[in-house]
């Protein structure tokens, strides 16, 4: 008697997590730009990811623990610390495909070039264009954590938190031509000349099926 088996392997949930508590970088695939692990940016533990805006020069760090993800979830620790952004949006994380696409964002502002408050939003590539939710307001220049929740989809939905809390959600967004490769953790893009001061990031965590929570 002659039988088969067909085996599903599921990938584990967890794919990469990080609270910079080496003092190093050396969890992650690479640091770009002005970044350095100190306890001045920590907010769980001892050590977090200082990046320093110096204009329009990037400072980020990059996991490739993704591989070509469908759904993801990730969930880290942001202190703007009095960041000025000069009055425009930047990328303090992002999503890309194995092609170096951007294929989600999380944006984060001051709403005036002298200050003013501190926004962050979701962006999320689709057929056809992007689709970015309106800002949500942090209350205070503290820790916050944010976590977004991104799938590939005809018709998917995104989710972006703040303190644990659902704050922004983008639904009927066809992203089935994109899968997620790599992730990049500071800011990274949409810096201008008039951004100055130094951003705080730490307690880095990424799942493929379940949310995270702060």
């Amino acid at each position: 008697l002659t039988t088969s088996t067909t085996l599903t392997v599921v990938p584990p949930d967890l794919i990469f997590a990080d609270s910079f508590e080496s003092g190093t970088f050396g969890a992650w695939a690479a640091a770009t730009g002005p970044v350095s692990v100190t306890p001045a940016a920590a907010m769980v533990g001892a050590f977090g990811m200082q990046a320093a805006i110096s204009g329009n020069t990037p400072g980020h760090v990059t996991d490739n623990s993704p591989l070509n993800e469908p759904t993801y979830h990730a969930r880290f620790y942001f202190n703007p610390n009095s960041t000025l952004t000069g009055n425009t949006q930047q990328d303090i994380f992002v999503g890309r495909n194995t092609a170096g696409t951007a294929i989600f964002r999380i944006q984060y502002r001051r709403t005036n070039a002298a200050g003013g408050t501190y926004q962050v939003r979701l962006a999320v590539l689709r057929a056809g264009g992007t689709t970015t939710s309106t800002w949500f307001t942090m209350t205070n220049n503290t820790a916050h954590s944010i976590e977004i929740d991104w799938q590939s989809a005809t018709s998917a939905t995104a989710r972006l938190y703040v303190d644990g809390v659902l704050r922004r959600t983008l639904t009927g967004l066809n992203t089935s031509a994109y899968l997620l490769d790599s992730v990049q953790l500071g800011p990274s893009l949409g810096l201008v000349g008039a951004a100055s001061g130094t951003e705080y990031f730490d307690h880095f965590e990424s799942r493929r099926y379940t949310y995270i929570g702060p």
